[in-house]
């Protein structure tokens, strides 16, 4: 968990100094961070409340200590959307448009906007901390049964941050 909190504290200093500029990184690329929102813990446990749903201890450290944000920004304006609690159900509708939604099974929390790939928990079962990265050019509907490429937040997150978002991958 250490290596977690570590994480989320330079992605934390990346959005700081960034402010929306572009920061050139270790690696000599040029990223923008912007910031949109964090949330404090009352507000994640109302947000679990009201859909009666458990995320995961990783996914609520980082909604308060990084929070909604978008990372990795390149010139093109492409990176990861991290998204405001309040835009989920409607970030899913969107995803699942014309089909059948299985949001709260499927929580698509993020998407790399460089593919279309959104980011999700499987939260069937008591799977509180399975995630993945969705193919869009799968179909969305049997993402939940055909997905082999599961990971938990933290060790993505953290894979995701070692490789300046080269490896954002399960």
């Amino acid at each position: 968990m250490n290596q977690f909190i570590n994480v989320c504290s330079t992605l934390k200093a990346f959005l700081n100094s960034s402010l929306g500029q572009p920061v050139v990184l270790k690696s000599g690329e040029a990223y923008a961070f912007h910031h949109i929102k964090s949330y404090n813990y009352e507000e994640i446990a109302a947000f679990e409340a009201k859909l009666s749903i458990q995320l995961p201890e990783s996914y609520k450290f980082f909604l308060s200590e990084v929070g909604a944000c978008r990372l990795y920004v390149n010139e093109f304006g492409l990176g990861l959307d991290f998204l405001l609690l309040e835009d989920l159900a409607a970030f899913s509708s969107q995803v699942f448009l014309e089909m059948e939604n299985p949001f709260l099974e499927l929580f698509l929390f993020a998407s790399n906007t460089g593919r279309g790939d959104p980011i999700g928990f499987d939260l069937r079962d008591g799977s509180k901390n399975r995630m993945s990265v969705f193919f869009h050019e799968y179909d969305p509907e049997t993402w939940l049964d055909d997905t082999d490429d599961w990971s938990t937040f933290e060790s993505w997150l953290i894979k995701l941050v070692k490789s300046e978002a080269e490896d954002d991958l399960p």
